[in-house]
C-alpha cells in the first residue's frame, strides 16, 4: 500500500514547505487524508495500515482523525474570529486566498523554485503584515 503523506511530500516542493508551518501534526494530516481518500473503498482495519508510520489500534487512529477534525475545526473558528473583532480585514484574507490559488496553479504547472520562493516570500509578507498588531 502506498503511503498518504509521504508521499505527497516526496513529490512536492510546497507541501513540503507549508507543512512545517501549519497546527497539524503531520500524522493528522496523514490520517486526515487517509479519511477522505479512502474512506469509501476501505474498512477501518485496511485504513489502518495506510499510516505512513505503520499500523497503529484502532483507538490511536480514531484519537488523531478526532484531534485533526477539532484542529482543523478551530482553525476555521479562530480566522472567522479574527476576521471578526477586526484582526483579519476582507483584504488579508483575499490575500491568503489570491496565494493559495497560485501555490495551486504552480503546483500543477512545471514552474521553477525562484517561482516558488517568491510565493512564499509574497506570503511571508501577507502574514507577516497581518500579525502587526498594533498597541
Amino acid at each position: 500500500m502506498v503511503s498518504m503523506l509521504k508521499d505527497i511530500l516526496s513529490k512536492d516542493i510546497i507541501a513540503n514547505h507549508l507543512i512545517n508551518k501549519i497546527i497539524l501534526s503531520k500524522t493528522q494530516i496523514d490520517t486526515i487524508l487517509i479519511e477522505i481518500s479512502k474512506k469509501k473503498e476501505l474498512n477501518l482495519d485496511e485504513r489502518l495500515l495506510l499510516r505512513d508510520n505503520g499500523k497503529v489500534s484502532k483507538g490511536s487512529f480514531l484519537r488523531t482523525y478526532k484531534q485533526a477534525k477539532n484542529n482543523i475545526e478551530k482553525t476555521i473558528y479562530t480566522i472567522i474570529f479574527l476576521q471578526y473583532i477586526s484582526v483579519l480585514d476582507d483584504n488579508n484574507i483575499l490575500n491568503l486566498i489570491k496565494i493559495s490559488n497560485i501555490l495551486n496553479e504552480i503546483s500543477n504547472s512545471n514552474s521553477n523554485s525562484q517561482n516558488i520562493n517568491e510565493v512564499f516570500n509574497q506570503l511571508s509578507l501577507v502574514i507577516s503584515n497581518i500579525i502587526k498588531i498594533k498597541i
